[in-house]
């Protein structure tokens, strides 16, 4: 209720300079030592920045141990928010990122139910690819977004600069940005492939009815010859309908899917 309104806002804000990950590790370090001193607002204040203000201007590669931190920290505010089923979803990511981060009993007792919390599925979706540069997540220069835990993104710009970075829930869509339309390239290939062969093939089958026409004109051809010929056009015509169905569907279906 308090973050995630305040990151929205971050991310239209222009950053004075691009920070860096020692910048980050700073900020995530006064945020874990506000929250192991117990001081609320000084915890409060340095995750509302840390998200708000230093994460959207990071200039490099987040590297996965201080996602992990980060992760660690936005569960703990999400607990003192009362949010716990956020809370659940953001500690359910530290375990793949590393395993080894430990959740202190000085933060939390032992028997508290975050702890038993699963780690997510490691399940992926693929996100687009942009036209220029690359993405990360969680630290990991890839286009595999994990499907079932919060992330956090980053676009880089084809110098290796990142210009885009969100933490963000796993329902949430990735900031826009212009993709490669592979998947509607690959539709209206289809779609442009089917609509030939469809139209090539009831071309034929029209051909054919011509010659059955012909054929049955003249009394001399046999009528099984004249049924068999019906049957090759009659399935001709069902083939060349059913390719420039398919194709009419494909064309559909990159006009749905839009630029991806």
């Amino acid at each position: 209720m308090f973050l995630f309104p305040l990151l929205g806002t971050a991310m239209a804000l222009d950053c004075p300079q691009q920070l860096t990950r020692e910048d980050i590790d700073e900020q995530i370090t006064l945020a874990e030592t506000a929250y192991a001193d117990i001081e609320v607002e000084a915890f409060r204040d340095r995750m509302n920045e840390l998200n708000g203000l230093l994460l959207p201007c990071i200039g490099d590669l987040l590297p996965g141990p201080a996602a992990a931190r980060t992760h660690r920290l936005l569960s703990l505010q999400q607990l003192e928010l009362g949010n716990d089923e956020a809370a659940a979803a953001s500690w359910s990511a530290v375990p793949r990122l590393d395993p080894d981060l430990p959740l202190p009993e000085a933060w939390l007792p032992a028997d508290h139910p975050l702890r038993s919390v699963a780690p997510d599925t490691g399940r992926t979706r693929r996100a687009p690819e942009p036209r220029s540069g690359h993405l990360a997540f969680d630290g990991v220069t890839s286009r595999d977004r994990p499907k079932d835990a919060p992330t956090i993104a980053q676009r880089f710009d084809a110098a290796g600069v990142a210009v885009s970075t969100a933490y963000l829930a796993a329902d949430d869509p990735l900031p826009p940005y212009e993709a490669i339309p592979r998947t509607r390239n690959r539709l209206m290939l289809g779609a442009a492939g089917a609509g030939v062969a469809g139209l090539a093939t009831l071309t034929a089958s029209w051909l054919q009815y011509r010659s059955l026409l012909a054929n049955a004109a003249d009394p001399t051809v046999p009528a099984a010859d004249l049924d068999r010929q019906r049957a090759t056009s009659n399935a001709t015509y069902g083939i060349g309908a059913g390719l420039v169905g398919i194709g009419v569907g494909l064309g559909v279906g990159a006009v749905v899917v839009g630029p991806r």
